[in-house]
Formats: C-alpha cells, structure tokens, sequence
C-alpha cells in the first residue's frame, strides 16, 4: 500500500482522515501553529518514507504575510521549500475563507476573500511552473461569492465534508498532471 502523508497547520488534519483511496493509506503530520511563513523559514526533519507528500496551510498568510513580504514571493518560497523535501510534492491552496468567522478574524470579508485568491493563484503558478501537483479545494469550497460554502465547513474555518477534498486527492494521484 502506498503512502500519502499531509504536513501543515491545522488544515492538514481536518477532512484527511475521512479521506479513502484505494491503495494508499493516508496519514497526518500536524506542524503544530505554524504558518506558510513560517514553514519556509524554520527547520523541518525529513518527510521520510510516504510515495506522496502533500503540504497544506491556512489563510492567516494570506492575510498577514502575503502583504508583507508580497504574495508571489511568499508562494515561490513555499514551493521552492516543499520541492527541496520531497520528491513527490503535492499542495492543497488555501480554502475560502468564511463570510462570518467565529472567533472573528481581522480583516473585513472581502479584504480576506481578495488575500485568499491572490495567495491561491501564485501558489498555483508556482506548482504549474515547478511541477508540483495542487489541489484547487478554493474552487472545491467555494460559494457563488467565493466564500467558504457553508454547508461544507466545519469547526471554525476548516473543511468539514470531506467529499470534495477526496475528489482532488483522487483525482491528483491517478493523474500525477493534476
């Protein structure tokens, strides 16, 4: 049985273990509170043995960070760092945000929708131009306003049918040009 292994905040566990695919077995490597940011500037041990490694973060980069130190330079770290740990990167983009978050988050809801979009769309050049394979759950996930649907979230923000998140993760490991 092949291994597929999520590494990242909080977002790699929510949905992941629902998830089933024939012939790979699943697992979760939660990073503790740790950002995109963050993940590209600390040490991180070896990935080890998994045949796919797939890397997902949240939105708070989207809005702190990706304004910082600019969304296309943030999104060619993430992907540079996620290719030097191993050699079959898979990334889920960053799910839409909800139109009212509780705990509330900073920012107004547009303010966050637009970060989340702008951060997707770099993370996603940069997987095209590196061949990395991504997982678009913002188009899985999203409302008609490009929010987070509400009959798909779960606890405070994260993904909570797992359904469409399987359909990618499917779909990216039968099609490695996903």
């Amino acid at each position: 049985m092949k291994i597929l292994r999520t590494y990242g905040d909080s977002h790699s566990l929510h949905a992941w273990p629902k998830i089933t695919v024939q012939g790979w077995q699943i697992e979760t490597q939660h990073l503790g509170a740790r950002l995109l940011h963050s993940f590209n500037t600390r040490p991180l041990a070896p990935v080890g043995d998994a045949d796919v490694v797939c890397f997902c973060f949240g939105e708070i980069d989207c809005r702190v960070w990706s304004f910082e130190h600019g969304t296309k330079g943030l999104a060619q770290a993430y992907i540079q760092r996620v290719r030097h740990l191993c050699e079959c990167p898979m990334v889920m983009g960053i799910v839409p945000p909800e139109r009212d978050p509780r705990p509330v988050h900073n920012g107004d809801a547009n303010f966050r929708r637009k970060a989340v979009v702008l951060l997707n769309l770099a993370i996603h050049r940069q997987c095209t131009l590196n061949g990395v394979r991504y997982l678009d759950v913002y188009q899985a996930y999203r409302d008609q306003e490009g929010f987070m649907r509400t009959d798909l979230v779960g606890k405070r923000g994260h993904i909570g049918d797992h359904r469409p998140l399987e359909n990618l993760v499917r779909a990216a490991l039968y099609d490695p040009t996903v």
